[in-house]
């Protein structure tokens, strides 16, 4: 049984110097440059009023056919929509539309309010997917490491109870990749935590595995095989918590946190293939 001590959590959830962090997200938003030039798409749309409520939209070559939501992670508290362009190419290649969601950010709101900003961005899409050029009955949602938990809990959203005018299925599947779904490791950091203030009871109310997947649900889950113990837990504690709707999951031996999400944009690696089975999409 692992103790999570602060120590432990310290050293397995804050473990890049800020200075590594930038010089990533600076690699990140040059790819994602490349990629916004090169492909039809539409920046900075609103999907609501709020700070950050806008969404990035690339399309593919045929209208009509399936969407997926990318939510990106940066703990909670940094990280940008700009930076997480860069899978579009091979899924527009692949018929499937993709979105990149914005949100605010901690501490200027809560990650309660991250979710329902999320929600608000995947009903918006629903709700105009026709005009946007893509099928409302084949919308599907993904995010990765803090995003995949801002996923995972939308998700969990009955949505006839959080609007009355959308389907209990407005989420067909979902997929997250090296996600956080237990929330309580997170809280018991230093210097994540000094940001984030979560208590025990958010911890746990915020968690994933503390709550039940929707009935029809189809969860997909990734995880790079080189990333530390506690985050290759964090999908594997999913995946038993969330079982009944598990499909599929991937252990990328060759993966570490950051280049887990490369193989999203990849058209010969096995999260791409796992993602067109996801999405009823041929090869």
């Amino acid at each position: 049984m692992i103790e999570l001590t602060p120590e432990y959590c310290d050293r397995h959830y804050n473990f890049m110097s800020p200075e590594m962090i930038g010089r990533l997200l600076d690699q990140l938003e040059r790819r994602s440059a490349d990629t916004r030039a090169s492909s039809s798409c539409e920046l900075d749309l609103r999907y609501g009023p709020g700070e950050n409520e806008t969404f990035d939209l690339f399309h593919p070559d045929k209208p009509g056919g399936p969407l997926l939501v990318f939510i990106h992670g940066g703990y909670w508290a940094f990280a940008d929509k700009s930076q997480f362009a860069f899978p579009a190419p091979a899924l527009l290649r692949s018929g499937i539309g993709f979105a990149v969601v914005n949100y605010a950010l901690v501490p200027r709101v809560t990650i309660e309010e991250q979710i329902e900003q999320c929600r608000r961005a995947v009903a918006w899409l629903y709700r105009n997917a026709r005009t946007l050029g893509f099928d409302p009955a084949a919308l599907y949602v993904s995010g990765h490491s803090a995003g995949g938990h801002l996923a995972t809990m939308v998700m969990l959203t009955d949505w006839p109870k959080w609007e009355s005018r959308l389907p209990a299925d407005l989420v067909k599947a979902g997929m997250t990749i090296s996600g956080l779904h237990d929330l309580e490791p997170i809280r018991r950091t230093a210097a994540l935590n000094a940001v984030l203030g979560l208590d025990e009871r958010r911890a746990a109310a915020l968690s994933p595995i503390e709550h039940a997947p929707p009935l029809g649900l189809a969860l997909y889950t990734a995880v790079g095989g080189r990333e530390n113990e506690e985050f290759r837990r964090q999908t594997g504690v999913l995946n038993e918590r969330w079982r009944r709707a598990l499909r599929q999951s991937l252990t990328m031996p060759d993966d570490d946190h950051f280049s887990v999400l490369d193989r999203l944009g990849d058209m010969r690696s096995e999260l791409h293939t796992m993602t067109l089975a996801m999405m009823g999409v041929t090869a």
